[in-house]
């Protein structure tokens, strides 16, 4: 089967998957749960964990390569999403603490799911595979691979990941249009869930030029109501048109004006929607671009219902704006050599300047921020992460703040901070 170059968007959210999933195993079992398993592991009480990775469209699962970067083969998501589990295994292992975990990798085409089976031979995960519907009877370290349609599994998969002591990641990364709200609804809402989604949209734009036209036909139709199968209802016809009516009527807007507020208005939509099911849900997204367009072509919005992964996820999209800018400018650098005949002489990386890293708000800022939400109470390290989990700081951005207020004597606390202890009493502003 022939393989593709990765583009540099794909590039980019592998390097969220990779960062996303290490983080996540990395909150879920912290120090406090690896102590409290020694503890009921000693005294002869179970303890059985489970992680599972679930991948609903997995495609082939490997790459030809890197685009202007590496000729070696590369692996795709469902790759990445089992050799993070298995790390969480390692990491365990020393401590012996049994975790169980378990991958499933959902394939709709059959020529591609082939392909699928063949990747996961080569990365010599065969002995590991079991192609089947019947999740329960997997066994630790087994890998589920279905030729079948995800969106008509959500009930199957739910059923599993929300069994026992159990910790789901789902990655929902369709190809080339959006994903049900009815399928994505029942996964994001569960508590011990954190999903990434690849919203496109590249796709979305053109639908939403279809859905203003009295000229299309049946098809084209269908697949403008496939959106509003996204979005739950028709509210984002409505939202487009609102935003271009407001701005024909200011006479000083550009064309790229329009579409850039067309864009901001149907991301904040999307946005609503999966606050809309659950309002206990943290939300953040990144936008990726196009290789050579300055244009978007996706967003990644990530779901989580804990505070630390939220915050933690703020600090792994910041990167990956550092990451798209340099291997954009591998990409064109290496494309001007090429053109130039100078890739024999020189190394791309050799040419390139340091991504500019975006500012970040300051330990006064935050500080403030804090003491105007708690002035005079008292709350946990957790809560003031709960408090502030929309916000775009990262956790040891808040922990220098906290520290700040301290030493100013605005927030007293005894010893060093963890999540529920001690308690911190904030003076009144």
């Amino acid at each position: 089967m022939k393989l593709y170059s990765r583009d540099t968007q794909t590039q980019v959210k592998h390097m969220i998957l990779t960062q996303y999933l290490d983080t996540w195993c990395g909150i879920i079992f912290n120090p406090k749960m690896r102590y409290l398993a020694k503890q009921r592991l000693s005294s002869g009480q179970r303890f059985d964990p489970h992680f599972v990775y679930v991948d609903c469209f997995s495609s082939i699962g490997r790459y030809a390569g890197d685009k202007h970067r590496s000729s070696d083969m590369v692996e795709g998501s469902p790759i990445i999403g089992i050799r993070a589990l298995d790390r969480l295994v390692e990491s365990t292992r020393k401590d012996e603490i049994p975790i169980r975990v378990n991958s499933i990798l959902i394939e709709k085409d059959r020529k591609i799911y082939q392909g699928l089976l063949e990747t996961l031979s080569i990365y010599e995960y065969a002995n590991r595979v079991r192609e089947t519907n019947d999740f329960a009877c997997l066994r630790p370290g087994e890998i589920a691979v279905l030729n079948a349609d995800a969106t008509k599994l959500v009930e199957k998969l739910v059923g599993y990941t929300t069994s026992g002591f159990t910790w789901a990641f789902y990655l929902l990364d369709p190809y080339g249009a959006g994903i049900p709200y009815d399928f994505v609804c029942p996964i994001v809402r569960q508590e011990h869930h954190d999903v990434m989604i690849n919203f496109i949209y590249e796709d979305l734009s053109r639908k939403a030029g279809m859905a203003r036209s009295d000229k299309v036909g049946a098809q084209q139709r269908q697949q403008v109501e496939n959106w509003t199968a996204v979005f739950g209802n028709e509210e984002w016809k409505n939202t487009e048109q609102e935003v271009r009516q407001a701005m024909h009527q200011a006479t000083d807007s550009s064309d790229n004006e329009e579409s850039k507020r067309v864009e901001r208005a149907l991301v904040d939509r999307y946005n609503h929607v999966l606050r809309r099911m659950d309002p206990t849900l943290a939300v953040k997204l990144v936008d990726l671009q196009f290789p050579e367009k300055e244009r978007t072509m996706f967003y990644l919005f990530l779901t989580t219902h804990d505070p630390t992964g939220a915050l933690s996820l703020n600090k792994t999209l910041y990167n990956a704006k550092l990451w798209e800018q340099e291997i954009r400018s591998v990409r064109r650098l290496s494309k001007e050599m090429e053109e130039t005949g100078q890739m024999a002489f020189f190394s791309a990386q050799e040419h390139l300047a340091e991504p500019t890293a975006p500012p970040r708000p300051t330990n006064d800022v935050i500080a403030s921020d804090i003491l105007k939400r708690f002035s005079g109470k008292i709350a946990t390290r957790r809560e003031v992460y709960r408090e502030l989990v929309n916000e775009e700081y990262f956790p040891e951005e808040i922990d220098k703040a906290l520290g700040l207020l301290k030493k100013r004597n605005k927030a007293h606390f005894e010893g060093s901070l963890s999540h529920d202890k001690p308690p911190i009493q904030f003076s009144k502003s």
